[in-house]
Parts: C-alpha cells; sequence; structure tokens
C-alpha cells in the first residue's frame, strides 16, 4: 500500500511529500515566486496558437467543400485553376496542422512546468 505523507514547507502552497512506498524518494516541490506567471503565459499562447490551428483546418474544410460544390458547374473555372487552389488549400492545411500541433505542445509544455 502506498500512503503520501505531506511534511510541512517554508512555502505553503508547495508542500513536501513523501512516498512510503519509496523511502529515499521526497518530492519536493522547486516553485520560485514568479515562475507560474511566464507559464501560464505560456499556456495562454499555447491555447491560441491551437485554437487558431483548428480555425485553420475548419477554413480548409469548407474550401474544400466549396471547390467540390464548384467543380461541376458550367461557369466552374478550369482545371488549372482548381488545381492551383488545391495547393494553395494543401499547403493552408499543412501549415494549420503544424500550428495546432506546435500550439498543443507549448500547451503541454507549460502545464508542465507550472
Amino acid at each position: 500500500m502506498v500512503r503520501v505523507r505531506r511534511f510541512s514547507s517554508p512555502n505553503p502552497a508547495c508542500p513536501t511529500i513523501k512516498i512510503s512506498s519509496i523511502p529515499s524518494l521526497k518530492l519536493v516541490c522547486r516553485m520560485r515566486s514568479g515562475y507560474g506567471d511566464g507559464m501560464q503565459a505560456m499556456i495562454w499562447i499555447g491555447a491560441a496558437l491551437t485554437a487558431a490551428g483548428l480555425a485553420g483546418l475548419f477554413w480548409c474544410i469548407r474550401k474544400a467543400m466549396w471547390l467540390k460544390g464548384v467543380q461541376g458547374k458550367p461557369d466552374a473555372p478550369d482545371d488549372q485553376q482548381i488545381q492551383a487552389e488545391i495547393n494553395r488549400l494543401i499547403f493552408g492545411h499543412m501549415a494549420a496542422i503544424g500550428a495546432a500541433f506546435l500550439g498543443m505542445g507549448v500547451l503541454v509544455a507549460g502545464l508542465l512546468l507550472v
């Protein structure tokens, strides 16, 4: 059975924790004053970047649906213009996925470092 005990610490917001099944292990919070503020900014930046990436993905989906609907109409642009539009769409799609993944990475790093 694992028991977790809290010990008094100089910082009441950050107690020292000892796990009974591993006697030599003590988890001590290494948080300095003001350290969490920068990490909170990192969390918000990551969330904003992830949201921007997701918005870009929704834009790509909407644009692809529009291209699919336009393709069969008589007044549709020619195939070269549609191909150029699809190439731009692929670039935007990859950029949106990259932004979403980068934002999620920054968000997780900020959460782990808080």
